[in-house]
């Protein structure tokens, strides 16, 4: 049966479902789970993803920050195309590695079940950030759209694509990690776990 999740409040709710054989958490769920207990009060501004997953043969560890824009992509203009939202979420795939090990190491109940991948010299970490977006036009008839629709794609488009370019940057080549910007409901059946 599998494991199922939800990160935000309906309608803005983001649907997640992952195999029963992988170790999953939702990190920084409020109440007295590790993070909120341990890692936030530290008061040193240590940020969390919002879950950390690792299937059974411990070769890759999820890292998933979750951004659900949806009605809300203007008010995020700004914090979408200045790069801010990027320094953001790759400052919580760090502060979470760092909470995860300190989490292990203290032996931590609730995180245990992920000791194996984090000593594992060859996992794959993959860096994730799933975005909620209003829909967007059809790119195929970009030409045909009104001017603001053909605006708004373009934007879109954009910050994605800076995004992508700093995960990859900063990310992929100085710490080997894989790095995905998937839409919640695009995520592909080769991953193993879904969103909707």
């Amino acid at each position: 049966m599998p494991q199922l999740f939800t990160e935000g409040t309906p309608p803005n709710a983001v649907y997640f479902s992952f195999p029963d054989a992988w170790s999953v958490v939702k990190y920084d769920e409020e109440g007295e789970h590790f993070y909120r207990q341990y890692v936030e009060k530290l008061g040193v501004g240590l940020t969390a993803v919002d879950f950390v997953a690792a299937p059974a043969d411990q070769t890759r560890l999820w890292l998933i920050e979750v951004k659900d824009f949806r009605g809300h992509e203007v008010a995020n203009r700004k914090r979408l195309t200045s790069g801010d939202l990027g320094v953001e979420v790759m400052s919580n795939f760090m502060d979470t590695l760092a909470g995860l090990l300190a989490g292990v190491h203290g032996r931590d109940p609730a995180l245990s079940s992920f000791a194996g991948t984090l000593h594992n010299p060859a996992v794959e970490i993959c860096a994730t950030l799933v975005v909620a977006t209003d829909p967007l036009p059809d790119q195929r008839n970009a030409q045909q759209l009104p001017p603001g629709e053909k605006k708004r794609l373009a934007a879109e488009l954009e910050w994605r694509s800076d995004i992508l370019k700093k995960f990859k940057v900063r990310l992929k080549k100085p710490f080997r990690f894989s790095v995905y910007l998937l839409d919640h409901n695009q995520v592909d059946a080769r991953y193993g776990w879904s969103a909707a």
